[in-house]
């Protein structure tokens, strides 16, 4: 669930971390210990670095695709995969009863991986249409911010927050930053 920034006491001194919030409510439910609040830090920081360094490679290439893509190609993409969803949902329902239980339940399972795949590929082009003009906005802001060559030292809320959009934590050694340019880094952190 989402993270909770908390403040941790110790005799040895006080640090921030922020913690799972089901975690909080019932340890039993949620294995996730707290992370400390430096690490996510540390890590945008490597991130922020590793695109200063390497922005010709990375955030150059992702611009022309983001300007050549059209929502019309993505509009024709997404009926092809209805189509393909449909026809998976009627392969489905043709299998019912035809087949003995164990082929049949081997053939639903990979029918039901491909559905997944499917509408997993379907749903990130739908979030896509229309939104190519904002992510080449804020694209070009990371390029801007980036080009100067600049390496960050020492962390400053105003550019994480002009940047990042969200973060998922993925494990206590890794997370994801969701950049507003729709870029999604995962990074490790330093304990």
């Amino acid at each position: 669930t989402t993270f909770k920034r908390r403040q941790h006491y110790k005799p040895s001194g006080n640090y921030v971390a922020w913690t799972c919030g089901k975690h909080l409510e019932n340890k039993k439910e949620c294995s996730m210990p707290y992370i400390y609040d430096e690490s996510i830090k540390l890590a945008f920081l490597t991130m922020m670095n590793k695109l200063t360094y390497g922005h010709q490679v990375i955030l150059k290439p992702l611009l022309r695709t983001l300007r050549g893509m059209d929502d019309k190609d993505r509009l024709l993409r997404i009926q092809e995969l209805d189509i393909c969803i449909e026809g998976n949902t009627d392969r489905k329902q043709i299998l019912t009863g035809v087949l003995e239980p164990t082929v049949f339940n081997k053939e639903n399972a990979a029918l039901v991986m491909e559905e997944q795949k499917l509408r997993a590929e379907k749903e990130k082009l739908v979030n896509f249409v229309g939104g190519d003009k904002t992510r080449i906005k804020e694209l070009q802001k990371l390029m801007t911010f980036t080009s100067k060559g600049m390496m960050l030292t020492a962390f400053e809320d105003e550019t994480f927050l002009a940047f990042v959009e969200s973060i998922t934590v993925e494990s206590r050694t890794k997370i994801v930053f969701h950049l507003k340019c729709g870029l999604n880094l995962t990074e490790r952190l330093v304990n």
